[in-house]
């Protein structure tokens, strides 16, 4: 037994020693493998998308350089599954800023020469996902890193709904590394619509600090509502800074409409530093209609909150009209919120009219809510019969809900006809 003991213990130690051979050859054979020249990435290489490896240079080998046009390879079942995992992880996170905080770590983590295997990978995205949100950061940074590739593999590879969003994404990315690059880049792309989004979008960023520069994108973006608020925003931005040059801008640009537009931002924009020269504007340099009276009416509102009582006396000074009637309404509005008797006082000495009907109609409408009795009084003021009774009805409505005894025994008296009468208070009595 003693015997057998001993051989067993030999032949065991024969084997750890044969063991140990082994393995060690094998590290041998693995470490001189890993000292030679690298073979072409495979599907393989991309294994490492979700550990977060370091992020290639744009001049190695010019391996980045050819992802424009190498299709991405697949990425590996396995590490496209605990991609979308974890995403979908992050998706389930109630808290938006801990979303946006985890899913900017997750982008972090891809290598930049696995990011088109990673945008290919979430090509569909999943609803109730943040899979869109997750290739557009991706894509960002991407552009950050490498512009011109990221912006070359856009072009080639997103052809679904994502795709301006995916090419704006690369121009505001691009513009904050190289603004004249990235505009170059956008003026050079061949599709109409998808030029004018991304020229859009540098624009808007640029105007935020040098809006002078943001306007020579304004005249080449396909004419528009999307050019016509960027000329707004862009004139508006400037005039904080040199109104008189954002002026000068405004009035040479070919496009009466969008001259319009523009002009239209200055006045509203001047609105708080100097509201008689910006209405002066308004009325002066912008063609009666909606977007004068929209102009009028800002500049109204911000006049209002400061001098109400010089406000009235400029709007009191326009013709009889349209644009009258709506600066008095507004006007109105505003003061009455500030002082109802002051706003009262004014009205009773403003003539005759439809402005002054329409005037007392937005008094009445301010003081109905709190004062009923008190809109009840002046109602009577507005000689328009139409309009008196349209306002009859809105007091009576209001009131009913508060004093349902006093607004009948009012509504009662009114001069409203019978028909009228009934259906307010039969709906009342139901």
């Amino acid at each position: 037994m003693a015997l057998e003991r001993r051989h067993r213990a030999r032949v065991l130690l024969l084997l750890g020693v044969a063991c140990c051979v082994v393995v060690t050859t094998v590290l041998i054979l693995s470490r001189k493998h890993s000292e030679t020249p690298a073979s072409p990435p495979s599907s393989a290489n991309h294994d490492s998308v979700s550990s977060g490896g370091s992020i290639p240079r744009e001049s190695s080998a010019g391996a980045t350089a050819a992802l424009a046009n190498v299709p991405p390879a697949p990425l590996s079942p396995t590490l496209s599954e605990k991609l979308r995992q974890e995403i979908a992880r992050i998706s389930a996170l109630t808290d938006l800023n801990q979303q946006t905080d985890a899913l900017q770590k997750a982008v972090n983590q891809i290598a930049l020469a696995d990011i088109p295997t990673v945008l290919d990978a979430l090509k569909i995205p999943r609803p109730g996902t943040l899979d869109s949100e997750f290739r557009m950061l991706l894509t960002a940074r991407w552009a950050s890193s490498a512009p011109k590739v990221a912006s070359a593999w856009v072009e080639q590879n997103v052809n679904d709904s994502s795709r301006q969003q995916a090419l704006n994404t690369v121009g505001l990315a691009w513009v904050a590394k190289d603004h004249n690059a990235a505009a170059e880049w956008a003026r050079n792309l061949p599709e109409e619509g998808e030029r004018s989004g991304v020229l859009t979008s540098l624009a808007y960023e640029i105007g935020s600090h040098d809006p002078e520069a943001a306007s020579a994108f304004v005249a080449e973006v396909a004419s528009g509502q999307s050019r016509d608020e960027l000329a707004a925003h862009v004139a508006a931005l400037w005039t904080e800074h040199s109104p008189a040059k954002a002026l000068e801008w405004a009035t040479g640009l070919s496009s009466e409409e969008l001259r319009q537009h523009a002009i239209a931002a200055i006045a509203t924009a001047l609105g708080d530093s100097d509201p008689l020269a910006a209405g002066t504007l308004a009325v002066k340099s912008l063609s009666s209609g909606k977007v004068q009276e929209d102009a009028v009416v800002s500049v109204v509102q911000r006049w209002a909150q400061t001098d109400p009582t010089q406000a009235a006396a400029w709007v009191s000074g326009f013709p009889e009209g349209s644009l009258r009637d709506t600066a008095l309404e507004e006007l109105v509005k505003l003061w009455t919120g500030q002082d109802i008797e002051q706003a009262g006082t004014w009205l009773n000495n403003l003539s005759a009219g439809k402005s002054r009907d329409a005037a007392v109609g937005a008094y009445v409408g301010a003081l109905a809510p709190e004062f009923p009795e008190m809109a009840a009084e002046w109602v009577n003021e507005i000689r328009d019969d139409a309009s008196r009774f349209n306002e009859i009805e809105r007091i009576a409505e209001i009131w009913l809900s508060s004093d349902a005894t006093a607004a009948r025994a009012w509504i009662a008296g009114t001069s409203l006809s019978q028909a009228r009468k009934a259906k307010l208070l039969g709906a009342k009595a139901e």
